[in-house]
């Protein structure tokens, strides 16, 4: 999910005079599309029955598959367009960048991040553990390895339409295994296991602020990574390099926060941000550029690590699977707001 974000952008950058302004609007696109893939996992789980939402899913799987395999033979690689596609004209270039971004990798985007959500409420319905909310830190670590494998091994090895083929196959591998996913759910149907009761005890401890909460705390961890990834792109250059070095510390907090409650210390990371905010402000201030390009990044993860640590502090605590697969839901759907 997250190299396609670096393969398509990379390979438009040209297109539109490689300024920063391109990673920045791939991340709003991306982002939009995430919490829609977000939205759809929370909707169907919670108000389709089990064989309905298998078969939602199955469709949406193989309309993705059937794009990938047009654009396959149209274009240079499903996520790579034509050279016909490249604007001639400077007028709303953001507009012509969203347009391709949607075409080329928007449908398969979205159906990639159904995917977190989706299974672990399945694997949770069927018998799974109560500590399935880990599977989100392992699902992010994966994200990690594939984000630091484009700049060291793919970028400079391969040509932009071979990723691009190489990701393609990788993708329709992928939907058949989770079709297979589906399908096994979906005949294990007639013997759901239904989840248990909500209690009123449980009920009445989500508070508003407590939703609120869920919004908020993601919410500003993602307004940061826009920021820093802006800041830094517009300090250097827009490189696929410093567009990676803000994702991989955000999905580091991610990995570390969801993997279990000894890596977030409130005694660390709280004085270490109240520290970080001035000194960024003097860097910035002074224009020390050396300095901004070390504590920028830094202070992000801290801030990262506060939002995420808090958050998933909370979660640790729910005990019901009801409460689980809903919370999970909740978070999921305001991650990337």
């Amino acid at each position: 999910m997250f190299q396609v974000q670096l393969i398509t952008s990379k390979y438009i950058l040209p297109w539109f005079g490689g300024s920063a302004t391109v990673w920045t609007t791939s991340m709003l696109v991306f982002q939009i599309l995430l919490l829609g893939g977000y939205v759809y996992s929370h909707l169907i789980s919670e108000r389709f029955p089990p064989r309905a939402q298998c078969n939602v899913h199955l469709a949406l799987l193989l309309a993705a598959f059937l794009l990938i395999s047009i654009l396959s033979l149209v274009w240079p690689s499903a996520i790579t367009p034509v050279a016909s596609w490249k604007p001639t004209s400077s007028t709303n270039p953001l507009w012509s960048a969203i347009l391709i971004l949607l075409l080329s990798t928007g449908l398969p985007f979205f159906v990639l991040s159904t995917t977190g959500p989706l299974l672990q409420h399945w694997f949770v319905r069927h018998g799974g553990s109560i500590r399935t909310y880990r599977f989100y830190a392992i699902s992010n670590l994966g994200s990690l390895s594939g984000l630091l494998i484009f700049p060291f091994l793919l970028e400079p090895t391969l040509h932009m339409t071979t990723q691009g083929r190489i990701w393609s196959v990788l993708f329709a591998l992928f939907a058949g295994g989770c079709a297979w996913c589906a399908w096994s759910i979906r005949q294990a149907a007639c013997e759901d296991i239904p989840l248990e009761p909500q209690t009123s005890s449980s009920a009445s401890h989500t508070t508003a602020m407590t939703r609120v909460l869920w919004v908020f705390l993601p919410g500003c961890a993602s307004a940061l990574l826009l920021a820093t990834t802006n800041q830094l792109c517009q300090q250097i250059t827009a490189i696929p390099l410093l567009w990676i070095l803000p994702l991989a510390l955000y999905l580091l907090s991610f990995i570390l926060c969801f993997d279990h409650p000894r890596w977030y210390r409130r005694e660390i990371f709280h004085p270490l941000l109240l520290a970080g905010v001035p000194a960024l402000y003097v860097a910035v201030h002074f224009a020390l550029l050396t300095s901004e390009l070390v504590i920028v990044p830094l202070l992000l993860f801290v801030a990262c690590m506060v939002c995420h640590g808090l958050l998933s502090r909370y979660f640790s605590r729910r005990r019901a699977r009801r409460n689980i697969c809903r919370c999970c839901g909740a978070a999921c759907i305001s991650i990337f707001h």
